[in-house]
């Protein structure tokens, strides 16, 4: 059972990692409306703004986070928060590099945790969410996203377009009946040049007379 219960916590953390991972990273608009205000619904902080903001409904994922984490535990951080998920990937790739290390029991340091939890509480309170993006793990993870995977994924889009591009252009563009390869290529330059420029001189003569 236990076994089970990992593994399906596993996939469902990466189902949630790739898809908010895709959503920043995005710039084409591929997901809908609909899938993005479901993605949002299970980050904390996007609910609870989005809740303060319309008051609805569907703006209650911050509550049902809430909930979660009372009966089951720390759920959230372990399967839906894509900054820990991505820990725990960092962490398993690093596993064969790095040496074992034993680990001693230490004591929660709760006045940390409910220290943090004051100062959100408060910005909150005092409607400064800039500061309070900077404790959020949603945001955190979308500023690492967005510098260190956003750059490779615009990368990847600009190459593939670039290639569509120039085998259209080997394809369907000819020059003069040829193909515009053959007739850039260093063989035939010399023998398609003088005539071209010929012509040229002819055109724009008569269009002086």
């Amino acid at each position: 059972n236990f076994r089970i219960l990992k593994k399906a916590r596993v996939i469902i953390s990466l189902v949630f990692f790739l898809l908010i991972s895709f959503l920043i990273i995005d710039f084409t608009n591929a997901l809908s409306g609909k899938l993005i205000q479901g993605i949002l619904y299970t980050q904390f902080l996007p609910s609870l703004l989005n809740f303060i903001g319309i008051a609805a409904l569907a703006a209650t994922g911050f509550i049902f986070i809430i909930l979660l984490n009372l009966l089951f535990g720390r759920i959230y951080c372990s399967t839906l928060c894509p900054l820990g998920t991505f820990q725990d990937i960092i962490i398993r790739l690093k596993k064969p590099f790095a040496k074992k290390k034993k680990f001693r029991y230490q004591r929660s340091f709760y006045f940390l945790q409910y220290g943090l939890l004051a100062v959100s509480a408060l910005l909150l309170l005092l409607g400064l969410i800039t500061p309070l993006l900077f404790l959020d793990p949603y945001s955190n993870y979308g500023r690492i996203a967005a510098n260190l995977f956003r750059p490779v994924y615009l990368l990847l889009n600009i190459v593939e377009i670039t290639e569509i591009f120039f085998n259209k252009i080997k394809v369907s563009l000819p020059a003069f009946g040829r193909p515009l390869k053959h007739l850039l290529s260093p063989s035939n330059t010399q023998n398609e040049l003088p005539p071209l420029l010929h012509r040229h001189s002819q055109i724009h003569r008569l269009k002086e007379l």
